[in-house]
């Protein structure tokens, strides 16, 4: 089974924001937009909140044509007036490099819109407490979730008065406040018990004591998917319970497919008013693309339809053409996504600029992506031949395509603040939703 590479639920755009919270509703589409001839479109960028000054931004219609170039001011921003479908682009927008210089490029762009890049350098500071538990008799290990950890481990003695104590590394907690999940465990790993204390307040180096009584309810539950196509033999997925702070339950599962069904039963104790996030990783008879379905409602939703909503599976590797100065590939059937997000890779050693470059570009939905052709002075990061890494030209290491709620209009401003193609989750919004993706299989060795 291949690794179910799930990493930022719950964030709301995962490039600007690490606190782990539901993502804020994107903005309605405006009908008023698509209409207009000519409008304002602005370009913000922010390093750790701050804005960035001085960049220059191009602004080119459908066919590269430069409407303007741009320089951010002291707020950050950049705007130039423009026409719907053409482009903005930004080199090396931020100091701190990725592997290389680092182009970005948003296509398909709508008078009014107000697209964004937000960039951190570090993740949020971690704090450290000491954590006590009550005993519960005849347990080995105390499991503790919390909203702004993963899981940490306390080891008990079964059937003695040995009191679970340990450290708790906690990061991104919200107003200091954390909703804590305690589970135990016998000599066997079978459930006993668990109890949930939301709202606790944590400050770095306090020492906390709970009192908490535990449950012993079963809290057993049967998630059901059906509808897999044959394409697809077997099925991993993550299922998280969170709270209006974040994930605090994170459990992952793999079941076998049989005749387009698969059935798990997990524990899961109830947390009160959560949601549920449920991302579901088919496996593909190829080894070209992986896809996702990520749903998300309330915790007694156990049941999970895939019909109609895969999307076309990869068929070919993604290349990139210097002569059509695109990425194409050729992909299967399916429901057809709302945008894509292509990354090509390209170095040249043989003449000015003697460098390497990354160039992100999110667009449209279609199975070949132009790249703008970039005027001076930003010229010499247009990919020609003779540039590399691969024999034949730059290697396409990123594409990821995607179907959200309220399509690509409601998700160009923030795709650039995505830190990976996996954060596409970090679209989610709303109390119930789904998100379809597909990124190429490569990408999960990442």
């Amino acid at each position: 089974m291949r690794a179910l590479a799930i990493t930022c639920l719950f964030v709301a755009a995962c490039g600007g924001d690490d606190v782990h919270h539901l993502g804020d509703a994107p903005p309605a589409p405006d009908a008023s937009i698509d209409a207009a001839t000519s409008g304002p479109v602005s370009l913000r960028l922010t390093l750790d909140d701050a804005p960035v000054a001085g960049i220059n931004v191009y602004f080119q219609d459908a066919a590269s044509g430069l409407v303007a170039t741009v320089a951010t001011g002291a707020d950050g921003i950049a705007t130039a007036t423009m026409e719907p479908g053409g482009y903005v682009t930004v080199v090396q927008p931020f100091l701190v490099k990725r592997n290389g210089d680092d182009v970005r490029t948003f296509a398909g762009v709508k008078p009014g819109d107000q697209l964004r890049i937000d960039e951190r350098s570090m993740g949020p500071a971690q704090i450290t407490i000491t954590l006590t538990l009550p005993i519960d008799v005849n347990a080995n290990t105390y499991d503790v979730y919390t909203s702004c950890s993963g899981k940490h481990t306390l080891v008990g003695s079964g059937g003695s008065a040995t009191i679970p104590s340990g450290t708790v590394y906690l990061s991104g907690c919200t107003g200091g406040l954390a909703d804590v999940l305690v589970q135990t465990t016998d000599g066997n790993g079978a459930p006993l018990g668990w109890f949930y204390h939301p709202d606790l307040p944590v400050t770095d180096l306090a020492t906390i004591t709970l009192t908490d009584t535990y449950a012993t309810t079963s809290t057993d539950v049967t998630m059901m998917f059906s509808n897999i196509p044959a394409d697809y033999t077997g099925l991993a997925f993550r299922n998280v319970t969170g709270s209006a702070r974040g994930p605090v339950l994170d459990l992952l599962y793999a079941a076998p497919v049989t005749a387009g069904v698969a059935t798990q039963t997990i524990s899961r104790p109830p947390v009160t008013n959560a949601t549920s996030v449920t991302a579901m990783h088919p496996t593909p008879t190829n080894s070209i693309g992986s896809q996702f379905v990520v749903d998300w409602g309330p915790a007694s939703v156990v049941t999970f339809d895939l019909a109609g909503a895969l999307l076309p599976l990869y068929a070919t590797v993604p290349t990139y053409a210097i002569a059509s100065h695109a990425v194409s590939w050729t992909a299967g059937t399916g429901v057809t996504p709302d945008f894509v997000v292509a990354e090509v890779y390209a170095e040249r050693f043989t003449g000015a600029p003697n460098t390497s470059w990354r160039w992100r570009i999110v667009a449209p939905y279609a199975t070949t992506i132009a790249l703008p052709v970039l005027p001076a002075p930003a010229a010499d990061y247009n990919i020609a031949a003779g540039d590399g890494p691969l024999p034949d030209g730059p290697l396409v290491d990123e594409l990821t395509t995607a179907k959200v709620p309220g399509g690509y209009d409601a998700v160009r401003a923030r795709l650039h603040s995505l830190r990976s193609p996996q954060d596409v989750e970090g679209l989610v919004t709303g109390a119930a939703g789904r998100i379809v993706y597909e990124m190429l299989e490569s990408q999960l060795q990442l």
